[in-house]
């Protein structure tokens, strides 16, 4: 790519070279899904065979977990909050927010 300065106004465009190749010219759109999707679920794997052959603390196990659990219940906690708020307004909204910071807590 060449970039193209104005003399007068300094506005920068750029100017794309006729001749250059993009990745996307190159590649499929449903070839390169498919190997964003293998490189997401290798994770898995990895983290199978990282399980499997090593000799991981029962601690840090248990702290991933609760990590995991803790993301999962405040993302279900925010859902379920703004649909109360929607419905019932602010006064049930704070009612329900105790309720389950309460639940939470013990």
């Amino acid at each position: 790519m060449d970039v193209a300065v104005g003399r007068r106004t300094g506005v920068t465009s750029v100017v794309r070279d006729p001749r250059a190749i993009e990745w996307r010219e190159l590649v499929p759109l449903w070839l390169a899904a498919g190997l964003w999707g293998l490189l997401a679920g290798s994770a898995l794997l990895v983290g199978a065979a990282i399980g499997y052959f090593a000799r991981v603390p029962t601690r840090l196990i248990a702290a991933i977990t609760a990590f995991g659990s803790g993301g999962l219940i405040s993302a279900l906690s925010f859902d379920l909050m703004d649909e109360a708020y929607k419905r019932g307004g602010f006064r049930f909204h704070r009612r329900d927010v105790l309720q389950v910071s309460l639940c939470v807590v013990k």
